[in-house]
């Protein structure tokens, strides 16, 4: 009986983009930021675009909770020095990671003469930051042309520190948690699992993947929740 034999999968993303033309090239980092609904994400992006000085930046920016707000605000900051990239169909997570890849790939490509130093991922409230890097490992693996060119290098987690001592206990579905008034539970995208894990579950993910947790609102919280998030 003849056992068929393991084929590689090879992807042919044309002559420009074939794997031996980025051996030994520098990839672009990139930085997801990650925290939930309302802990400071995109106040912290801004901050950084009104910060930054001679250093090239792209920003994908997407938040499934508030359909394009976020990048609203962030499109005042355009600049020379910084590229400004939307994503629009659901949140940054295994099912969306085309969208994702699309959208990086955008920023990539447009700066080919001029390349960007660094590339800002802000994704929505119920994003893994986890599921995104292995996509990644996935899209080097397939010789995706945006994975050859860049290399997740850092997750940065925005908590809450006056809510999030009751984040940590809530056990309803983190959609509940991300949605803004007036949203409702169609606007996430349905194939993506985190939206229905428990807020402090997804909570933790999100904390234990981050190579830098920003402990956000420390002004809003009481003596007792500032010590809570610190501790856990």
């Amino acid at each position: 009986q003849l056992v068929p034999r393991a084929m590689p999968i090879t992807f042919n993303f044309g002559d420009e983009n074939r794997p031996e033309l980025f051996e030994g090239k520098p990839k672009t980092p990139v930085t997801l930021l990650s925290g939930f609904l309302g802990t400071g994400k995109t106040t912290l992006l801004k901050f950084l675009l009104e910060n930054q000085v001679g250093t090239r930046i792209g920003v994908v920016v997407n938040d499934v909770a508030a359909v394009n707000i976020d990048s609203q605000l962030v499109r005042r900051y355009e600049s020379g020095l910084v590229e400004v990239v939307e994503l629009q169909n659901g949140c940054v997570c295994c099912s969306s990671a085309d969208d994702l890849f699309s959208a990086v790939q955008s920023v990539v490509m447009r700066s080919k003469d001029y390349p960007f130093e660094h590339i800002v991922v802000e994704l929505s409230g119920v994003g893994e930051p986890e599921v995104v890097k292995r996509n990644w490992a996935v899209g080097l693996e397939c010789s995706m042309p945006v994975a050859l060119r860049t290399e997740v290098k850092r997750v940065v987690t925005v908590v809450d520190a006056s809510t999030f001592s009751q984040d940590w206990l809530d056990n309803r579905e983190a959609q509940d948690r991300n949605e803004s008034p007036g949203d409702d539970a169609a606007g996430h995208d349905a194939k993506n699992r985190a939206r229905l894990e428990s807020v402090g579950r997804l909570l933790a993910e999100q904390v234990e993947w981050a190579d830098v947790v920003v402990v956000n609102k420390t002004d809003l919280a009481s003596q007792d929740e500032l010590e809570t998030t610190m501790q856990v």
